[in-house]
């Protein structure tokens, strides 16, 4: 019983290596239909000292720790952030 997916939010630092991370999800799935639409937001403050190079959103099984794949077959996305 409970949720079978969430949201992975996490910091890499340069080398790749998790800083921070937040899960959840914030939406109950059994409402959503192909094609809605739903904001979530996540706060990921950077650690003191660290240097943040990129974060990292994906969607996971929480009961496997199975990352569900994007549609050109990624476990998650990147985005970079400036300096």
């Amino acid at each position: 019983a409970g949720p079978r997916l969430l949201v992975f939010a996490q910091l890499l630092g340069a080398d790749g290596q998790l800083l921070v991370g937040d899960d959840g999800f914030w939406v109950d799935e059994s409402t959503l239909y192909p094609g809605d639409r739903f904001r979530q937001v996540h706060y990921i403050p950077r650690p003191d000292g660290a240097s943040a190079t990129v974060v990292a959103f994906g969607l996971y099984d929480p009961m496997t720790g199975d990352r569900f794949d994007t549609e050109d077959g990624r476990d998650h996305i990147e985005l970079q952030l400036g300096n």
